[in-house]
């Protein structure tokens, strides 16, 4: 074999095995490749769809607004409060009245029946001034009024000028002649005018008829018809009342007056001791102050009691005051 075609046959044969080497290794490299687990990472997700925003909660349902109420008026206002000031009166609550009342006057200045009302509590608290004022002011605002003119005359009345106290109520029964208040309230002020007993009897007397269980009424017929030296009336008035009223102590003590002034002194005297029992005891003292006292003041017995119900007067001589068998008219509890 010549040269050449050895170099050829040593070339293919080496080109063969050239071939099965590089066969070789890739076989063993394709079965490395299969032992290994080499992770291939999965292809791209298409990208998510963005999500829908989430509805906010829904706002819980309110109910529905109701409609705004009106202011009330002032004078509404006014209204109520005044009402409110009745009740507290009728309930005996004068200083509650007054405040409500004052708080109507401030939303409505010339109120009458405010005003009225409030006079009324300044008469029953002895405010005589301020009863006086505000009186006016309500007759200004309601003239001619029957309780104004009642109300207004008694301030006059306790403000010791009785000859006008006398004049409005005149007023009044000319204007209102059956009003019953004013004609109880005229009797009374004539009482207080010696000149004019006998009207002051006749008024009172027909008081009584008209309101036979009034106490006060009658103690002051009793006393006009004893001023008047008229004893077997005034005897038979008081003792109707004392069948009415056995522990009333003006009654009593005008019995007393009655029998001291016949001079039947030991009777008269037992019935003072017992109109000075059923007296309250700040009470007692004003009713052994009464100048209808003063003939016996000297006597024995009567200084035994007075000894016994206010021995202060053992050492103290009081000035004469006002009689206390015809008293200042109290103030009613309430309007009329």
């Amino acid at each position: 074999m010549s040269r050449t075609t050895r170099s050829i046959a040593l070339f293919l044969g080496f080109t063969a095995l050239l071939v099965a080497a590089l066969w070789l290794v890739a076989r063993e490299e394709s079965k490395r490749r299969a032992r290994i687990l080499v992770p291939v990472p999965p292809p791209p997700e298409a990208p998510a769809a963005p999500a829908a925003p989430e509805a906010p909660p829904a706002e819980p349902e309110l109910p529905p607004e109701a409609p705004a109420l009106p202011a009330v008026p002032p004078e509404e206002q006014a209204l109520y409060l005044y009402r409110d000031a009745n009740a507290a009166l009728l309930a005996n609550d004068p200083l509650q009245a007054e405040s409500l009342a004052l708080q109507a006057l401030a939303l409505r200045p010339d109120y009458p029946d405010a005003l009225r009302l409030l006079g009324h509590v300044y008469i029953m608290q002895g405010r005589v001034p301020d009863a006086l004022r505000t009186l006016d002011r309500s007759l200004r605002a309601e003239p001619l009024h029957p309780q104004a003119l009642v109300d207004f005359s008694m301030a006059h009345y306790l403000a010791h000028n009785p000859a006008e106290a006398i004049r409005i109520v005149e007023t009044c029964r000319r204007v209102h002649p059956d009003y019953s208040p004013a004609l109880v309230q005229y009797g009374l002020f004539l009482l207080s005018d010696p000149s004019r007993l006998e009207e002051a009897e006749t008024v009172l007397a027909e008081a009584a008829d008209r309101f036979p269980t009034q106490i006060g009424v009658r103690n002051n017929l009793a006393i006009a018809q004893i001023h008047l030296g008229k004893f077997d009336a005034a005897a038979a008035t008081l003792d109707a009342l004392l069948d009415l009223a056995p522990s009333d102590h003006t009654a009593l003590f005008n019995r007393a007056l009655l029998e001291i002034q016949r001079d039947n002194l030991p009777d008269g005297f037992a019935r003072l001791r017992a109109a000075l029992d059923a007296a309250p005891p700040a009470r007692r003292p004003v009713l052994l102050n009464d100048p209808d006292l003063d003939p016996v003041r000297d006597n024995p017995d009567f200084l035994a009691i007075e000894e016994e119900f206010d021995p202060s007067r053992a050492v103290l001589s009081l000035p004469p005051g006002p009689s206390s068998s015809a008293p200042a008219p109290e103030a009613p509890s309430s309007p009329n």
